[in-house]
């Protein structure tokens, strides 16, 4: 089995879109709290742009990548976020 497949497991993702790779956790310090953060990749590619209707083909450009933060709640004594 993968890495990307047990960080789902742990965390509870039915996603299969979102894949995480092998050095994916960091623990770090943020606002005094030790937490951890996955970073993980959406490799989801929709057909079309729901606002205008743009199909999403060969000619269709995609300018670089957006980076969120998914919080999750507490677990243990540590915060877990994804980004």
């Amino acid at each position: 089995m993968s890495h990307s497949y047990f960080t789902r497991k742990l965390l509870n993702i039915k996603d299969k879109n979102i894949t995480f790779l092998e050095d994916s956790l960091e623990e770090v310090k943020l606002n005094g709290i030790t937490s951890f953060i996955f970073k993980g990749t959406l490799s989801y590619q929709p057909t079309h742009c729901q606002k205008c209707g743009t199909l999403f083909d060969s000619k269709f450009k995609k300018h670089g990548f957006k980076t969120s933060r998914i919080v999750i709640p507490k677990v243990w004594f540590y915060n877990i976020w994804c980004g």
